[in-house]
């Protein structure tokens, strides 16, 4: 059996119950809740995976896209200012964790709301908290 190494870039956020075997993941990354990530899958910098979606393996997804759907496609483009919005609610929810008195949720899905595509099938008003990676993570 062979075991590749899986980079993880910094600033990306994965929710609850995803499973990821990708390759790599760029940084400023959003993965939704219960996405499947399949094996060599390369998520390149700035994209957002919506929740419930299926890369299947092999799957590259380019920079500054949206992804949705079972198999999922790209379905939308972000804008250039979302590494920028990505970065701060990676932040914000780590300082969520390093001090739970501190609730930045209702700031996230301001965030996510004012900044999502209409395109976009995910539920934001439903931010857990996500498993986070911390900044050049090699698994």
């Amino acid at each position: 059996m062979i075991h590749l190494q899986q980079t993880i870039g910094d600033y990306v956020v994965i929710e609850d119950a995803s499973i990821i075997e990708a390759a790599s993941i760029g940084s400023c990354v959003q993965i939704g809740k219960n996405c499947i990530i399949g094996k060599g899958c390369i998520i390149k910098e700035s994209c957002r995976i919506e929740d419930n979606s299926v890369l299947v393996a092999e799957t590259v997804v380019p920079p500054f896209s949206v992804f949705s759907g079972f198999p999922a496609q790209r379905v939308s483009e972000l804008p250039e200012c979302f590494p920028l919005i990505q970065k701060d609610i990676a932040i914000s929810l780590y300082k969520s964790f390093t001090n739970p008195n501190q609730s930045s949720n209702s700031n996230l899905n301001q965030s996510l709301n004012s900044n999502s595509n209409s395109n976009s099938n995910s539920n934001s008003n439903s931010i857990q908290r996500p498993t986070l990676a911390a900044p050049n993570q090699t698994f």
